[in-house]
């Protein structure tokens, strides 16, 4: 009598646990069937940083900056799963460096050449492992590094330009402008630069120019402009 009901506890203890066992089987073969892939992990890593350059040259835009750090994010979820290599991943701060470098010391391309080919080469030996499904593709090391690379120097050289520029307005946006005398000037009388109407006034007032003559703006002051006679130059439109 006891060893049966031993055996029908038994019974079912198994019946209760054997859902329990198959789901934790099937779980685990899931696991191991799943290999992170390093080739998206690359692309969303080179998409994020791309839609946040964009951000930064075109500042409250808000969505490329957001969907930028959900890629980088993405990203490196799935290269936390991966073993990788503390030189390589150097090597990509580095090349990053140095693509910001080229903006601020301008050598016609070599440090960003330099920046690029650091960039492909960290990308293509980033995850330390000899299984090829779970190395970096070299055409996608390539793509994603010079398709990168040449997008961020660009930006980053832009950008610079622009910082350094001048931002000139008004009356001082027409600095060497060429007008054309509406009045004769003799030495002062009035002008056309730019659809608009000055009055101006001859740097020499021992010159004199008749009415249609093309002169050079060289000084203003207040709404008084002083020029210099351009002959045959083209009219500033």
């Amino acid at each position: 009598m006891r060893l049966a009901r031993a055996r029908r506890h038994l019974a079912i203890l198994t019946a209760c646990c054997l859902p329990f066992a198959l789901h934790a089987q099937q779980s685990s073969a899931t696991h191991a069937l799943y290999l992170p892939n390093p080739n998206a992990a690359v692309l969303l890593l080179a998409l994020g940083g791309f839609l946040i350059l964009i951000e930064f040259n075109a500042p409250g835009a808000v969505l490329p900056g957001a969907v930028g750090v959900f890629c980088i994010l993405l990203a490196l979820f799935e290269l936390q799963k991966m073993h990788l290599r503390p030189g390589a991943a150097a090597l990509l701060v580095v090349a990053l460096a140095l693509l910001l470098a080229e903006a601020k010391f301008p050598t016609y391309g070599l440090i960003a050449l330099a920046g690029i080919a650091a960039l492909v080469s960290s990308l293509a030996h980033l995850i330390a492992t000899d299984d090829p499904r779970q190395q970096v593709s070299r055409s996608v090391a390539v793509g994603a590094g010079l398709g990168f690379g040449a997008i961020a120097c660009a930006l980053a050289v832009l950008g610079e330009r622009a910082r350094r520029e001048k931002v000139r307005i008004g009356k001082d946006a027409m600095l060497g402008c060429i007008a054309v005398a509406q009045t004769p000037l003799a030495p002062s009388g009035q002008v056309l630069v730019r659809g608009e109407i000055w009055s101006a006034q001859l740097q020499d007032p021992a010159t004199q120019l008749a009415t249609g003559e093309t002169v050079r703006i060289v000084a203003s002051e207040g709404l008084l402009l002083t020029v210099i006679p351009a002959p045959d130059a083209v009219p500033t439109e």
